[in-house]
């Protein structure tokens, strides 16, 4: 009888099976990048039925620089934690840069465990926004 053996198969099968793991965590943490960038792209108070959904406006933040860098680090991982549940041990780190601060942008590091069906992945996404208040997330 040609083809595989009983142990080929298996260990085809398992191979199979690391990949869809695999597969799994890279798919989910697109999707879970894709999310922030919309959550964090929305300001806080803009959404009525959310009213704490987003980061405060690029005015607030530009107002009150530096004092508002603590604010921003709160609403970012306050708002992570709230609607974004496949994320979890949420730490966001501020990364200060004298050419953001001349161009006006603010970066962060966001890291957390990514909750998978069988157990968890480190993840971290790099952050910027920008003078306009647009979030741009990389992984």
């Amino acid at each position: 009888m040609a083809g595989e053996s009983l142990f080929e198969r298996l260990r085809s099968a398992r191979n199979a099976t690391s990949k869809h793991v695999a597969d799994e965590g890279q798919s989910r943490i697109r999707s879970v990048m894709l999310n922030l960038q919309n959550l964090l792209n929305s300001w806080a108070g803009h959404a009525p039925a959310q009213m704490e959904l987003g980061i405060p406006a690029p005015s607030e933040i530009a107002h009150n620089y530096p004092s508002s860098i603590g604010e921003v680090l709160r609403a970012i991982k306050t708002c992570i934690e709230k609607y974004e549940p496949r994320l979890a041990d949420v730490r966001v780190i501020y990364i200060e840069s004298d050419e953001d601060r001349l161009d006006l942008q603010l970066r962060f590091k966001i890291e957390a465990r990514l909750l998978l069906e069988k157990g968890s992945e480190k993840v971290s996404f790099d952050t910027l926004v920008n003078h306009a208040g647009d979030v741009r997330l990389q992984s």
